[in-house]
């Protein structure tokens, strides 16, 4: 189990390598949530009817949204599986004593916590300023219910595109 988490430390190392293309592509996410925010505004104060919602719900909505976005595994892992397989790189990992879907699983999990801690600090950053706006859940068990299922969400859709990523390959 060290391994793997010597793996998970590298990844989190090289994925600060690369600072403003990190902060560029989270900044990136949250840029469509401000536009949305003052459509939503606009939309609320001619008097429309936005389906039972208010802007405040629907803020709330896309920033949790943009948060699961930016740090579940997408495509990301079959495109760099697929280069792996035609550069001949996954041979390396048949002389080494590794399992290579966890040693994926690790990677991508290094890669995405540090895009999952700038996110949730820019989720408490706009939490601040429209702090009147959202309508955030207090209750406890709604909170680790999201947690376990946020958990389980990331595992899943790893290993979802993990299989088609192998499956194209066959």
């Amino acid at each position: 189990m060290r391994k793997y988490w010597h793996i998970f430390t590298v990844s989190l190392i090289n994925e600060f390598e690369y600072r403003s293309d990190l902060l560029l592509r989270i900044s990136l996410h949250l840029l469509p949530l401000i536009g949305y925010f003052y459509l939503w505004l606009f939309i609320e104060k001619t008097g429309a009817d936005l389906s039972g919602y208010n802007t405040g719900s629907l803020t709330s909505y896309f920033l949790v949204a943009n948060f699961i976005g930016s740090v579940v595994p997408t495509y990301m892992t079959i495109e760099s599986l697929g280069s792996e397989i035609r550069t001949g790189v996954l041979s390396n990992f048949v002389l080494k004593p590794l399992y290579f879907p966890i040693y994926k699983m690790f990677r991508t999990l290094g890669e995405r916590f540090v895009r999952m801690n700038l996110s949730l600090l820019l989720i408490l950053l706009i939490s601040v300023f429209l702090s009147r706006v959202l309508l955030l859940s207090s209750s406890l068990f709604i909170v680790m219910d999201f947690v376990m299922s946020f958990m389980l969400e990331i595992i899943l859709a790893y290993w979802v595109f993990f299989i088609f990523s192998i499956a194209s390959f066959w």
